[in-house]
């Protein structure tokens, strides 16, 4: 039975229904007037479709066009404007000075709120501005299966791909399925290029982006910046006002603190060499505390820095550890990697073992093979070779290029 021949309860038919319902929302008064053209019939000002489509515009200010291919709707609100071409595109703008544009297949664009903007193009991208802004509020989604998803004021959130998708395995790659979410206010996110990236701020003036091949930036916290690039670059940031950096593959940089500086780097990856493009980096940085610093340049190193103020860095912006298959942990607080006096950078070369445990204590290996550690506070062990060990145990205790000193 088709469904204009079925009654509804009563003997009045469903057609009529939709025609009665349809024809109040039209007779509207002036201040509350809308517009819909369905299949390209109805419109006017406000409003028009063409065959296939469908376009809403609620109130007197609001503006809906749905054109072009099929399957596409257009609902706009008080004050809003949403566009939607393509198939199956849907654009829906509901709050003042909102703008959603959807244009492709099965694209989505939604903006709940005043100020906000939401684009989406390509295949299956969605973008989505959900609360008011003071200023604007921006989501954009272009490419294949993209997400960029604002919970908040004046946030900007960019998942962007190439479409077509451009297929390497290099960093010409542009493929799709990039997400970036910001919840809570005034956040950057920005996943563009590669495959599977993303970036998840949660919390207020952070920053964020993600490039390469699943790899992701998580922030929690407040006034974060945070970068990873690779395959399988993931850094995590709980706390405030910290700077993270991962450029690797397989490598973890982890920040739990306030005002850290975090950076791991497989130099390889900054080579013009496309060999080294998916080579594993397999660093790890762990950082536990407020005010560290490090920096790893390398391969296969394990740092780990927990407590107040350390710096496993080197003097003049160089690394703290330089190499590969390094272990460096402190233990404390103001600690620091220092040279030997022939270097700026505290553990320089390969398989070095660097420890501190204490306070205000310094440690420093140049060659390879190393063990140089340090147990008490005010103490300082230094190995230049190779297969030197080097050890300080107490306070204001000294051990260089393979002796070992201690407390009696």
């Amino acid at each position: 039975m088709s469904v204009r021949n079925k009654k509804a309860s009563g003997g009045i038919t469903v057609a009529a229904l939709v025609a009665a319902a349809f024809g109040s929302l039209l007779a509207a008064s002036p201040a509350e007037a809308a517009c819909a053209s369905f299949w390209g019939l109805g419109g006017g000002a406000q409003c028009s479709s063409t065959f296939g489509n469908t376009a809403v515009a609620l109130g007197a200010t609001g503006s809906a066009d749905a054109v072009g291919g099929f399957g596409n709707t257009a609902i706009a609100g008080e004050g809003s404007e949403a566009f939607a071409t393509g198939f199956g595109a849907t654009a829906i703008a509901l709050g003042e000075d909102s703008t959603a544009i959807s244009a492709g297949i099965g694209t989505n664009a939604l903006v709940i709120g005043k100020n906000g903007y939401a684009i989406a193009t390509g295949l299956g991208s969605l973008a989505a501005q959900l609360g008011d802004s003071d200023y604007a509020g921006v989501a954009i989604a272009n490419g294949v299966g993209n997400r960029a998803i604002n919970v908040g004021a004046d946030n900007v959130a960019e998942a962007d791909t190439a479409f077509p998708p451009v297929v390497a395995l290099d960093d010409t790659a542009s493929i799709g399925n990039n997400s970036v979410i910001n919840i809570g206010s005034h956040n950057l996110g920005f996943a563009d290029g590669g495959f599977s990236n993303g970036v998840y701020n949660v919390g207020n003036y952070n920053y964020g982006e993600a490039h390469g091949f699943i790899s992701n930036v998580i922030q929690l916290g407040d006034e974060n910046q945070g970068a990873s690039a690779g395959l399988g670059a993931e850094s995590l940031t709980v706390g405030n006002g910290n700077k993270t950096t991962n450029i690797g593959n397989l490598s973890l940089v982890n920040t739990f603190g306030n005002d850290n500086v975090n950076t791991a780097i497989d130099p390889a990856l900054i080579d013009s060499d496309p060999d080294n493009n998916l080579n594993p980096s397999l660093n790890l940085n762990t950082v536990l505390g407020n005010g560290n610093k490090v920096f790893v340049l390398g391969q296969r190193n394990i740092t780990t820095v927990v407590g107040d103020d350390n710096q496993a860095v080197g003097k003049y912006g160089q690394p703290g550890v330089r190499g590969n298959g390094n272990l460096t942990t402190i233990l404390g607080s103001r600690n620091a990697l220092r040279g030997c006096g022939c270097t700026d950078i505290g553990v320089d070369g390969d398989s070095n073992i660097t420890t501190i445990v204490g306070n205000d204590s310094r440690a420093g290996a140049k060659g390879n093979r190393n063990l140089t550690s340090v147990f008490g506070s005010h103490s300082r062990a230094n190995s230049v070779g190779d297969n030197k060990v080097s050890t300080a145990v107490g306070d204001n205790q000294q051990a260089d290029n393979g002796t070992n000193n201690s407390t009696p």
